[in-house]
């Protein structure tokens, strides 16, 4: 939690004083609910917080970073869904193709971390419970 904490304090640090008064965001992050369960119970919210803030400050100046930085928060899947579907309603292909980027050096990382078999042994575990739940689901329904 330390280390995603500093970056999420970077990212604040840097990327909020150009678009908010330093006194606004301040008393809003000390007032926060969610900042004091997050800092004991995060896990990776200000991981996420911190790639989110730096994507949106860049998107302007620096699209490809922003959407490299977009494309790190698949670490999050729903996140994975969403930021694309907004980048293409924006009509943004820079930070696309970025998030594009961030995906793959994600992925390539992670394959070369835990070997090509991993995913696919994370589907064989999963997809088996899905489909005993779909069964179980169905079987209800029809009584």
């Amino acid at each position: 939690m330390g280390f995603t904490f500093v970056l999420f304090a970077i990212a604040i640090l840097w990327a909020l004083p150009q678009a908010i008064p330093r006194s606004t965001w301040l008393l809003g992050a000390a007032v926060a609910p969610a900042a004091f369960v997050t800092l004991f119970a995060g896990q990776t919210g200000f991981l996420t917080a911190a790639l989110f803030v730096a994507g949106m400050v860049t998107l302007r100046k620096h699209p490809l970073w922003a959407g490299v930085f977009f494309g790190l928060l698949t670490i999050k899947p729903q996140l994975g869904v969403a930021l694309p579907v907004l980048l293409i309603a924006m009509r943004e292909p820079r930070p696309l193709l970025g998030a594009l980027l961030g995906f793959g050096a994600l992925a390539a990382i992670g394959t070369l971390f835990t070997g090509p078999t991993a995913g696919h042994a994370t589907s064989n575990l999963s997809f088996p419970t899905n489909a005993r739940y779909s069964r179980h689901t169905k079987a209800d329904s029809a009584r």
